[in-house]
């Protein structure tokens, strides 16, 4: 089981039991009521893993029903707790004042009103977020270099990241991603990294062989490259190329080519492929192959720059954060990454631009962090004036 999803279900085992304890203080919750509750939270906390188990056993529409639901509550319970969490705070710090003799507090009145209003307002994101999911904004980037020749024009990207195409992912949304996408005429387009999530079937009879379908129906002068991410490794390797493949994607694995006649693309493994914390596709020694005349764009799915490699590429794209997907969240996934999104540009002039994410993992939701569709033109700068 790989740790992150036993910290996973650590983790969200003690929201549950949060939840419970507070409910507790703010409802009669005895006898049947009670085990009830607990019976459900036991079932909400398993049902991720009995998700994937009824995926990988082929059961695709009992594995939907469940995760729906599962999935809308799990959003839910993120939102809920964390508005828990803040009005606990300001309990504490109430207390505080209260016994200085600063003001007057009730801390059960503001217990039970607070958890009443916390278990509301969580409904209510949760039904913005959800809306919030399926409206993709597109971030446009012009990234101006001199090893583009003047007179060659605009040479445009779309990249894609962590659509996580699975169970919960409709024809209707994909196809909607796919149309945005054939507006924008680009020359190349990139997936950074879970672009699969899941292990449906690829016959054209299944949901996700039609998913192949409609991004292999994309067509770009320069072609479609991706690169491998954490949950396509967790879904399958070979499962998660067969899908790539289908979809029109040349996956690279630790290798580079060029796809114009003045720019090369690389890409590498998750190093969930590997083990420890470096990549299984040896970054390095890929990105110094790079001819550095031409202009080097770097696929790697997490948002790190590997060290030795910055400078060594004009442009690295990548994925992984979901700017926290779900607000507050983007504050602690900030700990852990220090490109969350947007692009940046490293000391030693390299470009980097960190996808939100053009889907969603686990919950079908979003707040605060819209997902991305992120289109990419590369011009020529502009010529040097002589001195």
């Amino acid at each position: 089981m790989p740790l992150f999803l036993i910290f996973f279900i650590t983790a969200y085992s003690a929201m549950h039991a949060y939840l419970l304890a507070r409910c507790r203080q703010t409802f009669p919750l005895h006898g049947y009521h009670l085990i009830l509750t607990i019976s459900i939270m036991i079932f909400m906390i398993s049902a991720p893993l009995f998700i994937r188990s009824l995926e990988h056993g082929g059961h695709e529409k009992a594995a939907f029903l469940i995760a729906f639901p599962a999935y809308i509550w799990m959003g839910w319970l993120f939102m809920t707790t964390s508005i828990l969490i803040l009005l606990d705070v300001i309990r504490l710090i109430c207390v505080i004042l209260s016994r200085l003799n600063i003001i007057e507090f009730n801390p059960d009145s503001f217990l039970s009103q607070g958890v009443r209003g916390a278990l509301l307002l969580g409904v209510l994101i949760t039904i913005y977020a959800y809306n919030e999911a399926k409206t993709t904004r597109k971030e446009h980037i012009v990234i101006k270099s001199h090893k583009i020749p003047q007179g060659t024009g605009r040479f445009r990207i779309i990249q894609i990241s962590d659509l996580h195409l699975g169970i919960l992912t409709s024809l209707k949304r994909v196809g909607k991603i796919a149309t945005e996408i054939e507006k924008e005429k680009p020359d190349m387009i990139v997936s950074t990294g879970d672009l699969v999530d899941g292990r449906l079937g690829l016959s054209e009879h299944d949901p996700q062989g039609s998913l192949a379908g409609i991004l292999s129906a994309i067509k770009t002068p320069a072609g479609k490259f991706a690169v491998l991410g954490n949950h396509e490794i967790y879904a399958g390797t070979g499962h998660s190329a067969d899908f790539m493949s289908a979809s029109g994607f040349r996956l690279l694995r630790g290798e580079a080519c060029q796809v114009a006649p003045f720019i090369s693309v690389a890409g590498v493994d998750d190093p969930a492929a590997g083990t420890g914390n470096e990549p299984a596709s040896g970054e390095s020694t890929v990105v110094a192959k790079m001819n550095p005349s031409l202009f080097r764009i770097l696929l790697k799915h997490r948002p790190f720059i590997e060290k030795g490699c910055d400078g060594k590429f004009d442009l690295q794209l990548s994925g992984h954060t979901h700017n926290g997907q779900l607000f507050p969240f983007n504050l602690l996934v900030r700990l852990q990454f220090r490109y969350l999104k947007g692009t940046y540009t490293t000391d030693k002039g390299s470009m980097l631009h960190v996808s939100r994410g053009t889907g969603t993992w686990g919950p079908p939701l979003r707040f605060l962090a819209p997902p991305e569709l992120t289109v990419i033109d590369i011009i020529p700068a502009s010529p040097e004036k002589p001195s």
